[in-house]
């Protein structure tokens, strides 16, 4: 579960990743940190912090782009189907069908 590391307002990147985030997805979505604190292992080093709100925020983007492209696709699956219909009603009212049919079986 991810835990905020700073007033329940902020979360790090491992708690990003552990709500499916990617390196990526981070660099390109969010880019800098809204928080840098030290970590107390290594004083060099600092932990980043990024706003619950601006997280939550892009989640909901993610979400709406997804579902977008899940309606692209099941309407092009549509219409693929709607073209393999159409194209054996033809068949079917051509009388070629029932032909073969008689003539196979």
């Amino acid at each position: 579960m991810s835990k905020p590391i700073h007033r329940e307002t902020f979360l790090s990147v491992r708690s990003l990743l552990d709500r499916g985030w990617t390196l990526p997805l981070i660099d390109d979505l969010l880019s800098e940190p809204d928080l840098l604190t030290p970590y107390p292992p290594d004083p060099r080093r600092s932990l980043e912090g990024y706003q619950l709100e601006r997280v939550e925020a892009a989640e909901r983007f993610l979400k709406s782009v997804h579902t977008w492209g899940a309606l692209q696709d099941a309407k092009r699956e549509v219409a693929e189907r709607e073209k393999e219909i159409t194209a054996m009603v033809a068949e079917l009212n051509s009388g070629d069908a029932f032909a073969r049919a008689l003539a196979t079986g």
